[in-house]
This record gives structure tokens, C-alpha cells and sequence, in this order.
């Protein structure tokens, strides 16, 4: 799932989802009144960094993945172990995980198969330390699974592991302490998706790894990997996004690719159900791409690249309309959220059913389900 970190020469706002079951479809900012940073979208809930290095999250909290303790859901953003200072969060499927100051990991939220690296299976409703040997220089929470990258470069991941999406070479479930990621590599970031995770090495290929089924690990075939396998192309990249059963990155170039599963035109216009080897999906210079469930959005690099209207594209499923019979229509061409004209987007998160941006005017926009 998306995974953020306090990356922007400026301060930003934060914006949340209603807590009912709506479509948003125009993007609405809350919390208007505080500074942030960073914002990470999860399945159904999403977290965010101040200015001052504290972390808020909000949403659903069945599973204690808000870290407040309880299971009450939340439409406020909260603040989570206020004695702690964060430098990234990462919202997963119902866990959540964050670095902080010291580059410790803590996790908190559903823990079933050992998703929180604390060697238990016990839910944390507040977060725990991982017992994972640090530093830690990234972090990203998947649907059941985390993967991390070491300050050494050393990646590995943990949890689910039942389609080989901890990256250890075998299927035996991802305990701790973990294995590094097989093959010896060197990494700069990970991302931990539904079944699968996908990496950037340093020197910028693209690996990932996991269930196959409909060719998320962008090689050309639908077989499953349980070590890290090179993205067909051997292209350099540096963003790499794990989504539930599709991926996307984009290049040196600041092209944007796509593979996957293509049930929703998630991946590319064309009626093709499966594509398992990276597609051009805009021609537009990309900064950022997020994939959620059966939807893909893009953040243009600026205004002149801007295709129908809006600095951000998105195609797939549209969860932020709903038809009569309650199904969700499909854009094959992509549509542009109707962000603020006043609100220039500098990065993008995407979760299952929703995502958010953060602009440069110090907020964060969101939309979706």
C-alpha cells in the first residue's frame, strides 16, 4: 500500500474521508486549521505527518490500525504515541506501520499472521517496537505483509506469505526474524501490495515478487516468484507501486508503466483482461502514480503536461460515483478529479478505494469511497 514520507520543501495540510458509506466526488479538505506534511492511504483508513514530525491518523479501526487504542472508528484525525517523533508512515491493508526519529519501526493494528513484526499474532490497538533489527530507511505496509529496507540497504519483508510476497525464496509463512529478500540485492525502496511486493535496487531496476496470477510482477509470465524477479524491460526506475493486483512505476525518463490486471482498464484502455509486461499507459511526464484496487492514479509533473483539465489523472474503477444498481462505473480514458484550481498537487497517495494529494498551498486533498 502507499507509503509516506516528509519529502517537501513545505508544509501541508491534511484532508479526510467521511466515515459513512459515501462517494466523494469532488475532493474536500478537513482539518484545515494544522500543518502537515505527508499523507499515506490504507484500505480504509489513512495517516498522516505534521509539520513537527507527529502522526494523526482516521478511518475504519475494526483492527486498531489508527493506534488509538480502541476500535472506534474515527472522521478526526487523531494523534497516535504522542511521545514519539516520525520521519514515514505507511497505511496497509488493516495495519500500519512508521519510522521514527531514531529510524526504530513501530506497527500497530491487525497482527494475525505476524504482520506487525513483533513476533506475536496479537492485534495491537496502540503501536509496538517491530522486532526487527534497525535502522530503517523505508517502510511499507501491503495487505497482510510488510516489507522494509534496512539503512545498510538490506531489504526484507514479513507476514502473509502464502503466494511468496515476503521475498525469502520459499512459502513457509514470513516470520521474525526475517529473511533478507533472496538474492543478495541492494535497495533503495519497497512496496508491499495485495499478494505481492515490488522493489527499486539501487542503480534503479525494478524487482518484485509474490503471486503472479495476473501478472502483477511485470515479467512477461503469470507464474508466481517467491525471490525477486527483474520487471521485464530491465528499465531503470524510480517510483515502483505495488497495488492489489496490478503495479505501476515510472522511469528515469518520467514515463509512466503499467502491468497487471486489466479487469477495469486499470492498466491500459485496450479490452485486454491481463497484461504481464509494463505498458505506457500517458504520455505525459509523470512525478508520482499510485494504484489502489482496480484503479491507477498519476501526478503530472506540471501544468503543461496536463491532459483534460487536472494535474492529476485517473483511470479504472471510479469509487467516488456510484450508479443506481450500486456498482462503480469504469474510465478506459481516465478522468481528472475535480481538485482545487488554487492547489498545485506535489504528491499523491492511493489506497484501495481512495486517494489524496498534497499540495504545495499547504493541504491535502481527498476523494473516493
Amino acid at each position: 500500500m502507499n507509503r509516506a514520507r516528509p519529502s517537501l520543501p513545505s508544509a501541508v495540510s491534511l484532508l479526510g474521508l467521511l466515515l459513512v458509506a459515501c462517494d466523494v466526488i469532488e475532493p474536500a479538505v478537513v482539518l484545515d486549521t494544522l500543518e502537515w506534511v505527508a499523507v499515506s492511504a490504507g484500505r480504509e483508513h489513512t495517516c498522516a505527518l505534521s509539520v513537527d514530525a507527529r502522526l494523526a491518523c482516521w478511518g475504519a479501526n475494526d483492527r486498531g490500525q489508527l493506534g488509538t487504542g480502541d476500535s472506534a472508528d474515527r472522521s478526526d484525525a487523531t494523534f497516535v504515541l504522542t511521545s514519539v517523533r516520525f520521519l514515514a508512515v505507511s497505511s496497509g491493508g488493516r495495519h500500519t506501520c512508521a519510522i521514527g526519529l531514531e529510524r526504530e519501526l513501530w506497527c500497530w493494528g491487525a497482527n494475525d499472521l505476524g504482520q506487525l513484526g513483533d513476533g506475536t499474532s496479537w492485534d495491537r490497538r496502540i503501536p509496538v517496537l517491530a522486532n526487527v533489527q534497525g535502522p530503517f530507511g523505508d517502510v511499507s505496509a501491503g495487505a497482510e505483509h510488510t516489507c522494509v529496507v534496512r539503512a545498510s540497504a538490506e531489504g526484507m519483508c514479513w507476514g502473509a506469505n502464502q503466494a511468496g510476497q515476503v521475498g525469502s525464496g520459499v512459502l513457509t509463512h514470513g516470520g521474525i526474524p526475517p529473511s533478507p529478500l533472496r538474492g543478495a540485492l541492494s535497495f533503495a525502496v519497497v512496496s508491499a501490495g495485495g499478494t505481492h511486493s515490488c522493489g527499486v535496487a539501487n542503480g534503479g531496476i525494478g524487482f518484485c515478487w509474490g503471486g503472479n496470477q495476473t501478472g502483477s510482477l511485470g515479467t512477461g509470465t503469470l507464474i508466481d516468484s517467491s525471490s525477486p524477479v527483474i520487471v521485464w524491460g530491465e528499465r531503470p526506475f524510480r517510483v515502483l507501486r505495488a497495488g492489489d493486483t496490478h503495479s505501476c512505476g515510472i522511469d528515469d525518463q518520467a514515463r509512466g508503466w503499467c502491468w497487471g490486471n486489466n479487469q477495469f482498464a486499470q492498466v491500459v484502455s485496450a479490452s485486454v483482461s491481463i497484461t504481464g509486461s509494463p505498458v505506457s499507459r500517458s504520455g505525459a511526464a509523470l512525478r508520482d502514480i499510485g494504484v489502489g484496487e482496480h484503479w491507477t492514479c498519476a501526478l503530472l509533473i506540471d501544468r503543461l503536461d496536463v491532459i483534460a483539465g487536472g494535474d492529476v489523472r485517473c483511470w479504472g474503477v471510479r469509487w467516488d460515483r456510484t450508479a443506481a444498481d450500486g456498482s462503480h462505473p469504469v474510465s478506459r480514458d481516465g478522468w481528472a478529479p475535480e481538485i482545487a484550481s488554487a492547489s498545485t498537487p506535489v504528491a499523491l497517495a492511493v489506497g484501495a478505494r481512495h486517494a489524496c494529494i498534497v499540495s504545495e498551498a499547504m493541504r491535502v486533498f481527498c476523494w473516493g469511497q
